[in-house]
């Protein structure tokens, strides 16, 4: 009987995996998409991740080219290899003065969870502190510091609520969130990690999270994570890895913001209800003609053919 369900189920999870392949993309569709004018990297995010293994070399070797680098960053931010984010970061242009120009500087800083050398934490420290990065790379910094929670993230975060006076409540936060003795986010369960992950961000009321997406090996995944605040509903999308039998957070980053307002309801208008029209007389009905009649109906002339 168990072979006899066994049987069944095979071929429903194999249709289920198979709805949930992403498309393949060539190298050469991927280098279209990370080098074009103006790149849209989320229509290939699902397949770039789920694809990783094969795709990953390509990415890296697009940070060569300076038209192509912004793209493969963020993708590489998106997989979350902290060898490759550190790759990301050597390559990284300058800091320029034009906010909206520094935007891949938060998709590198927010996958920063494991800085081991001192230009990894002199990026985090620069993107916690620079001015020019307000609004973006600041804000993704001191959410990594919180998430890295060690001596040395205290450390820039109390520099950061001196000097980033439009950050000093993040900072206050993350401090107090370090202080308190967090558990390393890491664990079996999946679930329950990015439940906690979800937690832990905190950028508004936590409404749910999307079952996880995973690469064709099942070791790395991606949740999105859904919050909630007066006028926006923003979607925040982590990275996790299977390392040793535990899944560890990789990075977490804002990936969608939507303009929502609960509870607005168009204004209510009197209609008036409709008059009662008035009962009309009622005809009797004609009586169909009988056949004796019919002579006594008028003749009506008829006019003669002229040919």
């Amino acid at each position: 009987m168990v072979m006899r369900l066994l049987v069944l189920l095979i071929p429903v999870v194999i249709s289920h995996a198979i709805a949930a392949q992403p498309r393949r993309l060539s190298e050469r569709q991927l280098r279209a998409a990370l080098c074009a004018d103006n790149p849209d990297i989320r229509q290939v995010w699902e397949s770039a991740f789920y694809y990783e293994r094969q795709l990953r070399g390509t990415i890296r070797e697009l940070l060569h080219h300076p038209k192509c680098r912004a793209g493969a960053q963020e993708l590489l931010s998106l997989i979350g290899y902290p060898e490759d984010v550190r790759l990301a970061i050597r390559w990284a242009p300058p800091i320029s003065k034009e906010p909206w120009a520094n935007w891949w500087a938060y998709d590198v800083v927010t996958a920063l969870l494991d800085p081991r050398t001192d230009r990894e934490w002199k990026f985090l420290r620069l993107c916690a502190l620079n001015k020019h990065l307000r609004g973006w790379g600041d804000a993704g910094a001191m959410q990594t510091l919180k998430l890295i929670a060690s001596p040395e993230a205290m450390e820039i975060l109390r520099e950061a609520q001196r000097e980033n006076t439009d950050r000093r409540i993040l900072a206050v936060r993350a401090m107090e969130y370090i202080q308190s003795g967090p558990q390393p986010l890491a664990g079996q369960d999946l679930d329950a990690l990015a439940s906690r992950v979800a937690r832990v961000v905190g950028v508004g009321k936590w409404t749910k999270q999307t079952p996880a997406r995973f690469n064709q090996a099942g070791d790395k995944a991606l949740v999105d994570l859904i919050y909630k605040t007066a006028e926006d509903r923003f979607t925040y999308t982590a990275t996790f890895h299977k390392i040793s039998g535990l899944w560890r957070l990789r990075g977490v980053r804002e990936t969608l913001q939507e303009f929502v307002m609960d509870g607005l309801e168009a204004p209510k208008r009197h209609v008036p209800p409709l008059a009662t029209p008035p009962e009309l007389p009622t005809r009797r009905p004609l009586l169909p003609v009988a056949p004796d009649d019919v002579w006594r109906l008028p003749q009506v002339p008829v006019m003669p053919l002229l040919f």
